[in-house]
């Protein structure tokens, strides 16, 4: 006989719904008045199937997928708009009732009415974050962007904005010091930021990063052009960009490395890599190539060699072996970027991030990140073997060791197929 679980004992998990063709109606559907039972809205039919098909293990049941169906229809004044938000953006029924309408509260409060409608068209998952980071995060943002239109274009690119961690400038000043050496050098580098907040009429709160960012690059003007560039610098914690700031600073100097960091923002961005140590590993290449000086008057005219890592450095030491001898690779080192591929991962690094834009279950166009195989990762031969990758000879034949890592990719990317396909006939088979 089957053992009844006791109340303090685990429930096991509940089999995912039917699909819709196959699911028999709710009958838990309730008058929000009378609280008799009624039927479901044949109106919903649409979103609860896209949704469904876009979340197959989710074992939510039918009538509270219909409830928040019917609140974003209220939010937005037809069922069309809501079916039209769930489609965009099947995640937001995953949340419970009122949450999307406090999200949109809070957007209207400090975006107006008709512009926090249009934005929430364009970026529904604006509407799947929490309404109190909101509340905090907005006023913020307008307090950085200055104006509500420039603030929900950059919502629109850029909605992780919302998780922003939050500071003033009385927090953020040991950061300022930290990187400005004393406190004196701190409030005169800050001093025309702190006036431009004392004048705001919001509440003069700041994303974390945002005095620490000021620092870094010497004025409120250069902090600004940085933020316009890369809005997402102000995601992170202002003591995350000291580690890449001090590395800099040690291989360039003060002052080369704020020219680096206007000129490449990028840098200062976490995005899980040990940049400090990337930074190194193509500086020393670079080193080995110039010289010292050298070195640091290419990373000023082109910073986004940093970005390169191992990848620079193994690609010099297989291009000398190549060309005989390290004053032909000094002599034609643009050339040797370009027939190593590394000068297309240069134009890759350089482009503004997100570069493949935030997941969305609406289908988008999406480039694919040039391969690097001068990463050990990358290696044709494996990650153990001898440093090989891409080598272009002039007017020549694709090389055998080329073709072996076409091979090795096609190898790679034929089981990456059979694994879907096993995740969706085991996707199919949990619905029997």
């Amino acid at each position: 006989a089957r053992q009844v679980p006791l109340a303090w004992m685990p429930k096991p998990p509940k089999r995912p719904p039917a699909p819709l063709a196959l699911r028999e109606r709710t009958t838990r559907l309730r008058d929000r008045v009378t609280g008799l039972p009624r039927e479901a809205p044949a109106e919903a039919d649409e979103a609860l199937d896209i949704f469904q098909r876009t979340f197959p293990m989710v074992v939510t049941e039918e009538h509270l997928l219909i409830q928040r169906w019917e609140d974003l229809a209220a939010i937005f004044g037809s069922t069309e708009a809501a079916t039209e938000l769930v489609t965009a953006e099947p995640s937001i029924l995953r949340w419970p009732r009122n949450f999307a309408k406090r999200a949109f509260h809070y957007l209207s409060l400090h975006l107006g009415s008709q512009a926090a409608r249009r934005l929430v068209f364009k970026c529904p998952y604006l509407l799947t974050k929490k309404a109190r980071q909101m509340s905090r995060a907005l006023p913020a943002l307008l307090n950085v962007f200055g104006s509500k239109e420039r603030l929900a274009e950059v919502l629109d690119k850029y909605p992780s904005l919302m998780q922003v961690p939050i500071g003033d400038f009385y927090r953020g000043m040991p950061g300022m010091i930290a990187v400005c050496g004393n406190p004196e050098k701190a409030l005169e580098v800050g001093k025309e930021a702190m006036a431009r907040i004392a004048r705001s009429p919001r509440q003069s709160t700041l994303p974390e990063c945002y005095p620490t960012l000021v620092a870094i690059f010497g004025s409120l003007e250069e902090a600004h052009a940085a933020v316009d560039r890369e809005p997402l610098l102000l995601r992170w914690q202002g003591q995350q960009m000291l580690a890449i700031l001090g590395r800099l600073r040690k291989h360039l100097g003060h002052e080369k490395a704020q020219q680096a960091l206007r000129a490449a923002p990028y840098l200062l961005l976490k995005e899980d890599k040990r940049k400090a140590k990337l930074a190194s590993d193509a500086f020393g290449a670079l080193e080995q190539l110039f010289g010292a000086e050298g070195a640091r008057k290419r990373v000023v005219e082109r910073p986004e060699l940093l970005a390169l890592g191992i990848s620079l450095q193994r690609a010099v030491r297989f291009a000398e072996r190549k060309m005989g001898s390290i004053e032909a690779v000094r002599d034609d080192f643009d050339a040797v970027l370009r027939r190593t591929g590394l000068e297309e991962r240069l134009e890759f690094e350089k482009k503004p991030r997100p570069r493949f834009g935030y997941w969305t279950p609406t289908p988008r166009e999406r480039e694919d990140a040039p391969s690097n195989t001068w990463t050990p990762r990358g290696n044709p031969l494996g990650p153990a073997a001898p440093a090989r990758g891409r080598w272009d000879e002039e007017g020549s034949a694709p090389s055998e060791l080329e073709a072996r890592g076409k091979d090795r990719a096609r190898r790679v990317a034929k089981k990456e197929l059979e694994m879907e396909v096993l995740r969706t006939r085991r996707a199919q088979e949990a619905f029997k």
